[in-house]
Parts: structure tokens; C-alpha cells; sequence
């Protein structure tokens, strides 16, 4: 399915870790089946327990073989699947970037709102890996 939040993304369940473990991007497929004016990139999540999913995000066509945390992307995933399953809402953890050795764990919140919309969120922690000033 295709979800956005501002940017597009093509976004697919696949049935298991291993299966997701396997995945690799193809630049040559995405410009085939999944131009950059279509969708940004593929999303693809399994579940790993009843609130925790395992994602990977591939963008070749941009430039990121793989992202380890994509907000953007997890904000869709939320929308959609909030979207899909109905109800007020949905709360979510999300690990990224494992098979890539950059783990990361993400917060989604989605809730409904009274307009029909859906409010998502997404946050977690972060670990500083430099620091820098900026002098004029």
C-alpha cells in the first residue's frame, strides 16, 4: 500500500523476521515498479508481539540503501495501520535498524480525531555521537 504523511512511501507486511532479515534493496526494480515521484521508498514490517513491529526502510532512488530510524515513514506506517485496524488508538514500539548493526527503538502514537483524521506521533531517545560549535 502506499501511505504518506507529507511524503509517500510503499509500505508492506512481510510474515516474519527472517523474511525481513533476507530483504535488500534493488535500485534497478525500484526505478521499474517503485519511481521516486511515486514513493520516497519501501517500508516493510513484520510483528514482533502484540504492540512491538521490526521494520526496514530502503530509498535507493534517494540515496539511503537503508535508514535506521525514519520518522517519516514509521508516521505513515502508524497512520495507516491506525487507519486499517479502526478504533480511538493505537500505541506502538518499533525496532529499526537492527540487520543494518544500528538499532534503534521508536514510539508511535496514533489517535483518532474528531474530524476523522489521525493524529500520529512518533519520539524516542537518542544517543549524542558528536557535538560541534558554530562561530562567526
Amino acid at each position: 500500500m502506499l501511505a504518506s504523511c507529507g511524503t509517500p512511501f510503499a509500505i508492506a507486511e512481510v510474515g516474519d523476521a527472517a523474511t525481513l532479515a533476507e530483504a535488500a534493496p534493488d535500485a534497478a526494480a525500484f526505478r521499474r515498479h517503485l519511481p521516486a515521484e511515486q514513493a520516497v521508498g519501501l517500508l516493510l514490517y513484520t510483528r514482533m508481539g502484540p504492540d512491538l513491529l521490526r521494520v526496514r526502510m530502503f530509498a535507493p532512488l534517494s540515496g539511503v540503501p537503508e535508514d535506521p530510524a525514519t520518522g517519516s515513514a514509521n508516521v505513515a506506517l502508524a497512520g495507516l495501520l491506525a487507519h486499517r485496524l479502526g478504533g480511538e488508538s493505537l500505541t506502538l514500539r518499533v525496532e529499526q535498524g537492527i540487520e543494518m548493526g544500528r538499532p534503534s527503538l521508536l514510539e508511535l502514537a496514533a489517535e483518532a480525531t474528531p474530524d476523522r483524521g489521525i493524529r500520529v506521533r512518533v519520539g524516542g531517545a537518542v544517543v549524542p555521537v558528536s557535538q560541534g560549535h558554530l562561530t562567526l
